[in-house]
């Protein structure tokens, strides 16, 4: 749905600042849907998998190792939109706000089961996550002549993610790297946090924890160490033309977020960086506390 005061509106008819001016809403809705024979059984029949020693072909069947659910749901993406755009000062400024609501609900997640059931995982609905976010550009064209035309457009976005949901006897889910470092999701948290062993740290001043040996010491259980998403993102892109020739350049610009990179943990390992150019066969002191802050 969406309403033009520009046409609409007698007053702001041939405005010289308000060119055009469109204020919208949207709400969509998709479907994800499971994998095909994740509802009911199946049998596997591969032929001629291998050779016995007479050169016989061997068939194999097998059903799989996931429990099928009959009752299993699609997921279901649901989204609020609004926004205004507008084109002012003779078309050279340009203006595209929007702000938006996504809820996935009914996520597709593997259940792990006990392997004496004669399955080692089953197909459930559970989860939400909601994105919440605000995309905003701006355009200006600087020239615009005959045979000459240069705007630059700038596009700011931000976007906020949370977890709910999940079931209990799951806790959490990992779906990228490994069960004692990656991305998890976790009710409460945003979508992707990083989970991993920490140094322990003293709880009043925030130093890192030393152990009797003079090594700091490591956490017991993983816990959550970083978060991947960013504080904002920009991009700035310049077109400038010249008699149906132009060139294009874009910037990207990425304010926070956390990653873990295991390339630049083995570089360091092995004293290949800048960050190692020290003497380090020298003795030195490093800050941190004993369990009693001292």
């Amino acid at each position: 749905v969406s309403f033009i005061p520009t046409s609409a509106i007698p007053a702001l008819q041939n405005n010289k600042y308000i060119n055009y001016l469109k204020v919208r809403l949207g709400y969509s809705t998709s479907a994800g849907f499971p994998g095909a024979y994740e509802t009911r059984p199946v049998l596997g029949i591969a032929t001629r998998t291998f050779l016995d020693r007479a050169s016989t072909p061997v068939n194999v069947n097998a059903i799989s190792g996931t429990l099928p659910n009959p009752d299993l749901k699609p997921e279901l993406q649901t989204e609020f939109e609004a926004g205004i755009e507008g084109k002012f000062l003779k078309n050279r400024l340009t203006l595209d706000l929007t702000l938006y609501n996504r809820i996935s609900k009914n996520q597709l997640l593997n259940r792990d089961l006990d392997p004496s059931s004669g399955y080692s995982s089953i197909k459930i609905n559970a989860g939400q996550v909601s994105n919440k976010g605000i995309e905003m550009g701006l355009g200006y064209t600087f020239v615009q002549t005959k045979d000459w035309n240069w705007k630059v457009d700038a596009l700011w976005t931000i976007n906020r993610s949370m977890v709910s949901d999940i079931p209990s006897d799951l806790k959490e889910i990992v779906y990228a790297g490994y069960t004692t470092l990656g991305n998890f999701a976790i009710n409460g948290q945003p979508l992707g946090v990083i989970k991993g062993y920490y140094w322990q740290r003293e709880a009043k001043t925030g130093q890192r924890i030393v152990s009797a040996t003079g090594d700091y010491i490591s956490s017991q259980e993983i816990g959550i160490i970083g978060d991947p998403t960013p504080k904002y993102k920009l991009t700035g892109i310049s077109n400038l033309s010249y008699k149906g020739i132009s060139f294009r350049m874009q910037w990207e610009y990425t304010c926070g977020g956390d990653m873990y990179s295991s390339t630049t943990r083995s570089l360091i390992a092995r004293g290949v960086t800048k960050d190692t150019e020290f003497d380090r066969a020298a003795p030195y002191l490093l800050p941190g506390v004993d369990a009693n802050g001292n």
